[in-house]
């Protein structure tokens, strides 16, 4: 993720929530869950008010890094992708 292409508010604060929450050490999973859980308000006004997919690819793929970095984090903890609701 290459913050200096990072162009509307939305996708500033996502990246640097996402980069606090990152940078801490967690005693348990619970507790990083718990704070990765804290990006689902940046997350939805992200998804709201930028555009993923434009066609500057550089900008785009920039976008897409930080969702699957977002992604990535909640795997390294559990496959939530089979969790139902």
């Amino acid at each position: 993720i290459d913050k200096s292409l990072l162009e509307s508010k939305e996708e500033i604060e996502l990246y640097d929530e996402f980069i606090k929450i990152t940078s801490q050490t967690y005693s348990s999973y619970e507790l990083e869950l718990d704070a990765l859980m804290r990006l689902s308000a940046p997350l939805a006004s992200f998804f709201d008010n930028v555009m993923v997919n434009v066609e500057d690819e550089v900008l785009k793929n920039n976008r897409k890094n930080l969702i699957y970095s977002i992604y990535k984090s909640f795997y390294n903890i559990a496959d939530i992708s089979i969790v139902s609701t």
